[in-house]
C-alpha cells in the first residue's frame, strides 16, 4: 500500500502533493522535474528501493508544480525559483530542521 499523498501551499498558492514514509532521520527526495508519486509508486524496483531507504530513514519525497498530483495549471511559468519555494513549502509543512537531500532524476 503506498504511503498517503497530502498537500501543502506554496508561498505564492500553489498545491504541492507530498508523501511520508518510514522511521528515522528525514530524507527528502528531490526529483527531476517529472514525477508521479502513486505511478512511481507502482513500478516494483522503485517500490522497493523506497521501501529500503524507509527501513533507515523518514522518506520525504513531493510532485514539484506542473506534474503529478501537485497543481498543474502553473506549468507554463517554471523558474528555478518557483521550483525552490515547492522545496521550501514541503520543508516549512513538516517543520523540518536538518535533513539530508537526494537528487534523483
Amino acid at each position: 500500500m503506498p504511503p498517503p499523498i497530502r498537500f501543502t501551499l506554496t508561498e505564492d498558492e500553489v498545491s504541492i502533493a507530498y508523501s511520508v514514509h518510514g522511521e528515522g532521520p528525514p530524507l527528502v527526495i528531490v526529483r527531476g522535474w517529472i514525477s508521479h508519486l502513486d505511478l512511481q509508486w507502482m513500478f516494483p524496483d522503485y517500490r522497493i528501493f523506497m521501501e529500503a531507504l524507509g527501513r533507515h530513514f523518514t522518506v520525504i519525497r513531493y510532485d514539484m508544480r506542473g506534474n503529478g498530483l501537485s497543481a498543474r495549471d502553473c506549468a507554463s511559468r517554471l523558474t528555478l525559483d518557483d521550483l525552490t519555494l515547492d522545496l521550501f513549502a514541503l520543508v516549512d509543512a513538516l517543520q523540518l530542521g536538518p535533513a539530508t537531500y537526494m537528487a534523483m532524476c
